[in-house]
């Protein structure tokens, strides 16, 4: 086997597409987990506690109160979106390093029975979660 081709099968294998995209969803993560902090500081900075107003004050007190509220609810929410994908890029670097476990499976040779059959059922497999995740979906 030429040279080329077996460096090619060691870049491109799939345990190292796994590493490396867990790797990269791992810092993802982790930027999108500092920015959210620093953006929940900056909104505890930014609306402050409020002080008891007198009676004659509540109308003009009332009307600022609605709009810092307003401004409030529409940075909570960019924040709530932030942390959704925050949510979703964490689930992704779980599923990968899950899949991380198959590497070490292949290379203990009482696992090798248990990699060797999801090997042969792997079609099957695939068409069982098709179906299974169509039904749960569904409903």
């Amino acid at each position: 086997m030429p040279e080329f081709i077996r460096i090619f099968h060691v870049i491109f294998d799939s345990y190292t597409i796994v590493n490396f995209f867990y790797s990269i969803l791992t810092l993802i993560s982790i930027v999108m987990y500092v920015g959210v902090q620093l953006k929940c500081k900056a909104i505890v900075k930014q609306y402050p506690i409020w002080p008891n107003l007198s009676a004659d004050d509540f109308d003009a007190a009332n009307n600022a109160r609605q709009l810092i509220i307003h401004q409030f609810m529409v940075d909570f929410e960019q924040v709530l979106n932030e942390l959704q994908s925050y949510k979703n890029y964490v689930t992704l670097s779980i599923i990968c390093a899950a899949l991380k476990l198959f590497e070490y499976f292949d290379k203990s040779k009482n696992m090798r029975s248990l990699i060797n059959v999801l090997h042969t059922i792997k079609l099957d497999l695939q068409n069982f979660m098709i179906i299974f995740f169509c039904l749960i979906f569904g409903f």
